[in-house]
């Protein structure tokens, strides 16, 4: 059994993760870029379950319940979005698959590698004045979260 290391350790930061996006080129390959541009990307997902009580007034059982992955928004600069994203799926990019691998390491703590299936719904160009670099909010449906390999429910089709 691994012993994780809580007291005055290090743990994960945002400079910790390494993000892969697999996606469909114009050309129609299928191709995995290291995007080092994403400043923000968070994802979750849930499973609603629901009390079932027929004629008692207390709960007599729970439901399976509905597996549902969170939208995944990824925050990142605008050159890397057009390039990467845009120009190289090309038309019909809005709608594409993407895969996302969201791989943590860092001294002291364990390597976790998490995969997230989604197609791209959304992206919304953002600036201000001041140092900032310009920045384009990606938003996405996703299908499911795995884990570290683990995927949420059992028998789950991949």
């Amino acid at each position: 059994m691994a012993t994780l290391k809580f007291l005055n350790g290090r743990r994960y930061s945002h400079a910790s993760l390494e993000i892969t996006i697999k996606k469909l080129t114009a050309a129609g390959a299928q191709m995995s870029e290291i995007f080092i541009d994403i400043d923000s990307i968070d994802y979750g997902d849930q499973l609603e379950m629901v009390l079932v009580r027929g004629t008692n007034r207390g709960p007599i059982g729970i439901t399976a319940g509905d597996y549902e992955a969170d939208d995944v928004n990824v925050s990142l600069g605008k050159s890397t979005f057009q390039k990467g994203i845009v120009e190289s799926i090309g038309h019909g990019w809005l709608g594409s698959e993407l895969n996302y691998t969201v791989t943590y390491a860092d001294d002291g703590e364990p390597l976790i590698t998490d995969v997230i299936r989604c197609f791209i719904t959304s992206g919304k160009d953002s600036s201000a004045a001041g140092p900032e670099n310009v920045k384009v909010k990606m938003g996405h449906k996703a299908l499911w979260v795995s884990r570290n390999g683990i995927m949420p429910l059992k028998n789950q089709i991949k």
